[in-house]
């Protein structure tokens, strides 16, 4: 249940990066290069840059979320701490290998 939270909200930020994209022409990065670390701070900066600082994100799924890339393409990253990372590139699905 809590994976598929962690897919759901991972579709959310996949849209607003498409509303951030259409009003600045720059997608949203934790950090600019192949990958992210995800943390509960890196998720609140999700939060207040994407959604206005509204709790997309709550804490209870377990799952902090990163976005990794550059300023025209994107993947984000959601990581459990328990060995379970998802991945949604940009105009592509999740990917759920990182996950047993």
């Amino acid at each position: 249940a809590k994976k598929n939270s962690a897919q759901n909200i991972m579709q959310q930020i996949s849209l607003a990066q498409t509303e951030e994209y259409s009003m600045t022409g720059e997608y949203f990065l934790s950090e600019a290069g192949g990958t992210c670390v995800a943390t509960s701070n890196s998720s609140n900066n999700i939060e207040t840059a994407l959604f206005q600082g509204t709790d997309v994100i709550p804490s209870e799924i377990d799952f902090n979320f990163c976005i990794a890339g550059t300023t025209s393409n994107y993947t984000i990253l959601a990581e459990n701490g328990s060995g379970c990372v998802l991945t949604l590139p940009r105009n592509g699905s999740v990917d759920k290998s990182g996950c047993p």
